[in-house]
């Protein structure tokens, strides 16, 4: 199989387990990520004399909450949030990871808890991405007669989306060594449409 063959494949698996995350699966039984509290922190968007460019300050800090569980006497062995592409479903790759965690001896029956990480909004999954969001609103503006300048010289507070994608891989407890799987393995993901408030900032 051709590298392009196999990453064809590997992307289109991806997208069926994507689809069916809710359904239970031959080694995992139910996969879930949900919002821990209310996200205040906005997403700032640097305005330019033109119209927006660019994140005031990069990172942002997500909490959610984690659950993976093993069906039959499978366990979870490896878990992460990453971008659409983190996780092969053959190996876990050298992918963009927000969180990662792997287990150090045969794995977890139930895989449960709240977790808060840090990541680059450059490097997240966006519905419609902040910048997009400030010159649409300005677009929206002007269409309706106002002025670039006068767009440009006020703030806006948007509602935006990231996608989060939380993975999680099973295998029997006796083929599982330190995270490594040798034997057949299952992963599965389930997508959180995580809310951040956008702030168009003003010149």
């Amino acid at each position: 199989m051709t590298h392009q063959l196999s990453k064809f494949v590997s992307a289109a698996m991806l997208a069926a387990v994507t689809a069916t995350a809710a359904h239970a699966g031959t080694r995992i039984e139910k996969i879930g990520i949900a919002r821990e509290g209310i996200d205040l922190v906005p997403a700032r968007v640097r305005a330019t004399s033109d119209g927006y460019s660019g994140f005031v300050g990069n990172d942002h800090r997500f909490t959610v909450r984690l659950f993976a569980k093993g069906k039959g006497n499978n366990n979870i062995h490896r878990v992460g949030i990453g971008n659409k592409n983190g996780m092969d479903l053959i190996e876990v790759s050298a992918g963009r990871w927000h969180y990662f965690q792997r287990t150090q001896d045969d794995g977890w029956g139930v895989y449960k808890t709240a977790r808060t990480f840090t990541a680059d909004m450059r490097k997240v999954d966006w519905v419609t991405t902040p910048g997009k969001l400030c010159r649409d609103n300005m677009a929206a503006q002007i269409a309706g007669g106002k002025s670039k300048s006068w767009v440009l010289s006020r703030e806006w507070n948007l509602a935006g989306k990231v996608v989060l994608h939380f993975y999680a891989a099973a295998a029997s407890p006796s083929k599982i060594r330190k995270g490594k799987v040798a034997g057949n393995s299952e992963t599965r993901a389930a997508n959180l449409f995580y809310p951040v408030n956008v702030v168009c900032q003003k010149r």
